[in-house]
């Protein structure tokens, strides 16, 4: 939902030609202090719901905060609780079909050393930055073509920073080593044991020896 302004049109008397305009923003929500359901004055507390939504044809349990009357258990929802139960919705959708979520994503592009989405993208150009802006919004299901598009590219910047990684330590050390440098889980981007075997680097030696 963006942040604009509204237009409502005001009734006026039928001998009056014009007709007046009155701006309203969006997004602002009040909290009713008579319930409208029982008359109960001031009732009205924050509560965590359980509830079932529906979304691409599918029932999805979803845990999502709201306003309740704690005498009648009246419900409604702040603008911004709307904006997180959708949120919530579609992780719940990309979980069930084993999806990157918006908090994975974010989390390997932090991981990664890319502070904005327009980082990442730099580094991998096959990705475009709406669909980042989409998917860490929370905003949408992406398909599994696009979810393995962006598997395969995050694999290959975790790959190639672990490199340089191990490159680094290496040369700090001097040691030299031999040694499979993927033996990681991307997916989740944990680091387990690296295969490998490090060895104090050879002395120098006069090649007349």
């Amino acid at each position: 939902m963006t942040e604009h302004s509204t237009v409502t049109l005001i009734a006026m008397p039928a001998d009056q030609k014009t007709k007046t305009l009155e701006k309203r923003p969006r997004g602002v929500f009040t909290a009713p202090t008579q319930c409208p359901a029982c008359d109960a004055e001031n009732t009205f507390k924050t509560k965590r719901k359980n509830g079932v939504e529906t979304f691409r044809g599918e029932s999805l349990p979803v845990t999502y905060e709201c306003q309740a009357c704690t005498k009648c258990g009246f419900t409604l929802l702040t603008v911004p609780q709307m904006k997180a139960r959708v949120r919530l919705t579609v992780e719940a959708c990309q979980k069930k079909h084993g999806l990157l979520t918006a908090d994975e994503t974010r989390r390997r592009r932090l991981a990664l050393g890319c502070k904005t989405q327009q980082e990442l993208a730099d580094a991998a150009p096959s990705i475009a930055i709406a669909t980042l802006k989409r998917l860490e919004a929370g905003q949408r299901v992406q398909d599994v073509a696009t979810d393995c598009l962006l598997r395969r590219e995050l694999r290959q910047l975790e790959e190639k920073q672990k490199r340089e990684l191990m490159q680094k330590l290496l040369k700090k050390n001097k040691w030299s080593a031999t040694y499979d440098p993927m033996t990681v889980n991307t997916d989740t981007f944990s680091y387990t044991r690296w295969n490998a075997v490090a060895v104090p680097a050879p002395e120098e030696t006069c090649s007349s020896c």
